[in-house]
């Protein structure tokens, strides 16, 4: 087949055209592959700053909600007397009238020197604003018919202390049957620790 001169301008014009068009197409797929990954981008950017944004409020409320708890229970500690300076005498003196009300057998205790709470013992932590607990640990023994007696002793001593008594522990013992006045008892001894916890203001 032959080519006139006419015939190969044409051709070279459809070529150029085919060109171009190529061009043109190569140029559009790249141009929506751009476009396409910087929206992909912006987008993932402003997820994470949503996310983010997200994050910081949920802090936020979660800090907020911990602050409120703490305000709550300071002003509790305060209702009860827990933030007044530690008062062994007047302890001492609760323990002595409970013991006597209780009618509790061979009764004895003695408190350790105050010392910083246990984080373990406070789960909000052992500070609260300008106060730190504080703990004075408790040891007591006692002889009664039954354990009820001394979760009972427990109890008011909670109720009348001025601090927040948490038990820390306590074993029973059957006393031996010789030392048992049968039908009067007392049939068990106990031994508790108990931490007597109050606020002291930090200097």
């Amino acid at each position: 087949m032959n080519f006139t001169a006419v015939d190969l301008k044409y051709l070279r014009v459809s070529l150029i055209a085919l060109g171009l068009a190529l061009l043109i197409g190569g140029a559009s797929v790249w141009a929506a592959t751009y476009f396409r990954t910087l929206a992909e981008k912006e987008n993932r950017t402003a997820i994470a700053k949503r996310d983010e944004a997200r994050s910081k409020l949920a802090r936020v409320s979660q800090e907020q909600q911990e602050l409120t708890e703490k305000i709550l229970l300071f002003q509790e500690l305060v209702k009860r007397g827990y933030t007044a300076p530690e008062d062994r005498l007047e302890w001492i003196e609760k323990l002595d009238r409970l013991q006597k009300t209780r009618r509790l057998s061979d009764f004895q205790y003695e408190f350790s020197a105050q010392q910083p709470a246990d984080k373990d013992l406070i789960p909000s932590g052992a500070s609260a604003g300008g106060y730190d607990f504080v703990n004075s640990k408790q040891r007591m023994s006692m002889k009664v018919l039954h354990e009820g007696d001394v979760w009972n002793f427990i109890s008011d001593v909670r109720k009348q202390a001025g601090a927040l008594v948490i038990i820390d522990s306590c074993i029973f013992e059957r006393l031996p049957l010789p030392a048992v006045d049968r039908g009067t008892g007392p049939y068990l001894s106990a031994d508790c620790g108990l931490n007597w916890i109050t606020l002291k203001e930090r200097k």
